[in-house]
This record gives C-alpha cells, structure tokens and sequence, in this order.
C-alpha cells in the first residue's frame, strides 16, 4: 500500500512539473531551441548589414494565364530567371531584383512559343530579358518597376504566405499584366483578352 502510495504520489509530481510550466530551466531553453530552428520568421537582428538571398531556380517558378474570348486558357511559364531578395536588418522584406530570360517561355507547345518569341510579342532578337525591381514594399505587398520590350511600367504585386528564417525565405507573388501596355499585340493578340495573371513562387537561399 505504501509502495502504491509513493508511485502515485511520484506521479503527480511528473505532471504537475510537465503541465504548468514548472518544468526545468534547461528543458524550457532546449523546447525553445527547438522552435526556433522549425519556425520561419525567427531571423536573428542583424547590427551590421541586411539579410541577402538568391533565387533558388529549382525550387522556384514563375508562370502566367491568358484568357481567351471563348474562355479558353493558355498557361505557360519562364524557366530561366534569377534574383535576390534582400530583407532589412530586423528581418522583413525590403527588396526584390529579377531578371527572366525570354527564350525560356514555354507553353507546351512549340508552334506557339516560337509566335510568341516573334516580332509582335517578345521579339526575342531585340529584347532578350525582362526585368523586375522592387520600388515600394509592404507586409502584404510590392510596387515594382516591370520591364518587357524595354518597356516599363510600375505594378502592384500582391504577397502571399511570406516566411523567412537564418537559411532560406520564399513567398509568393501575383499580379496581372496588360498586355497592350507592353506592346504583346502580335498575330491573334485580338482573341486574347488583355488581362494576362502572373504568378511567382520564390524561394531563396542565404549568401551572407
């Protein structure tokens, strides 16, 4: 009965520590560790300099969707782009530099691809990149300079599931493109309505 008496009562003390926060100095400062190194957003401050990071190509992507005026969606995407993003020295985001390579559009079909690298769309002889920089940023979204055809124009991206830690950040980005305004007017432009969505996963890795 004693022997029954002392387990019970040993018990209770196991629980009481684990459950109202009692629990050793140590073991609180290793759960915090723990956290800390799971949890994105947890980003040391910096007394020095800003956090930089570069594009991650394999792990990002950068797409669009056109609409036809039969409803008809054309998708496609850029595979080749770098960046970097640069957060401040309390870890929020401050600036975004990319660079997309025109002759990597795809669309899945060939045909249409080499139309939209013609003269009336990219003119990938002429213009061989586009270029986003950052002029303005918010915790919800961005005002950048867009340049297509050595065109440029100021848009308004919108941010989506931001988080950063000491190795990596990624967000998303959106945002929609008139097509008219960069001059993408080429062969059947006119059943295509002007609008184009614009779509951004990005994750990058540490430099500094």
């Amino acid at each position: 009965m004693k022997t029954q008496i002392r387990l019970f009562t040993l018990l209770v003390i196991v629980v009481t520590l684990f459950s109202s926060g009692c629990m050793p100095r140590s073991y609180q400062e290793d759960i915090s560790k723990t956290k800390k190194s799971h949890y994105n957003n947890h980003l040391k401050s910096s007394n020095t300099e800003n956090f930089v990071y570069r594009v991650a190509k394999d792990s990002s992507k950068v797409t669009f969707k056109a609409t036809k005026i039969y409803l008809a969606t054309v998708q496609g995407s850029f595979t080749e782009f770098s960046g970097t993003i640069e957060l401040n020295k309390s870890g929020k985001l401050s600036s975004i530099e990319g660079v997309i390579s025109v002759d990597s559009i795809n669309t899945n079909d060939k045909e249409r691809d080499e139309k939209l690298l013609g003269p009336g769309y990219f003119n990938n002889k002429k213009f061989t990149e586009i270029t986003f920089r950052s002029k303005a940023v918010t915790k919800s979204s961005i005002k950048a300079t867009l340049s297509i055809k050595g065109i440029e124009k100021d848009l308004d991206f919108q941010i989506e599931e931001f988080a950063a830690n000491e190795n990596q950040v990624h967000f998303t980005l959106s945002s929609v493109v008139n097509k008219e305004e960069f001059s993408l007017n080429g062969f059947m432009s006119l059943l295509i309505f002007n609008d184009i969505e614009v779509y951004a996963k990005i994750v990058a890795t540490r430099l500094n």
